[in-house]
């Protein structure tokens, strides 16, 4: 059962095979410089328009390593997209121009009225703020 109460469906993507990878690397830093990451098996699929690289383990994308290791060099393109909520600010903060953040779907998420919770006192910030709760200072 997802941590969600609902499944993305899936894409189809068609392209050119440009690397395939075991998905280890280094972190350059700041953060946790010198540590091993291990993204798994990794594709980059090259579609004409846009690059993607799936990986097939969980790894927070934030150092430039991560990418550099697939063969993307994000100094060298107009846009990159993460799925990262905070972390890459670390190490690819400093490349960014300008920055939007999307709410997806997955296991965490910023929009809390799409988890269910169960077992919860109410009221409680930021779920309840309709009830004259405000954000704490």
């Amino acid at each position: 059962m997802p941590l969600m109460p609902h499944r993305s469906a899936p894409i189809e993507l068609s392209g050119v095979v440009k690397l395939i990878s075991n998905g280890k690397y280094r972190n350059k830093g700041p953060m946790s410089q010198g540590a091993r990451q291990n993204m798994g098996q990794a594709v980059v699929i090259d579609t004409g328009d846009v690059v993607v690289a799936l990986i097939s383990r969980h790894v927070e994308p934030f150092d430039v390593n991560a990418l550099l290791c697939l063969g993307i060099d994000p100094t060298q393109k107009d846009f990159v997209v993460l799925k990262s909520r905070v972390h890459w600010r670390a190490g690819l903060g400093h490349l960014a121009g300008a920055t939007v953040e999307c709410a997806g779907a997955g296991a965490c998420t910023s929009d809390y009225r799409e988890l269910q919770f169960k077992k919860l006192r109410r009221p409680i910030y930021p779920l309840d703020e309709a009830v004259g709760w405000s954000a704490p200072a």
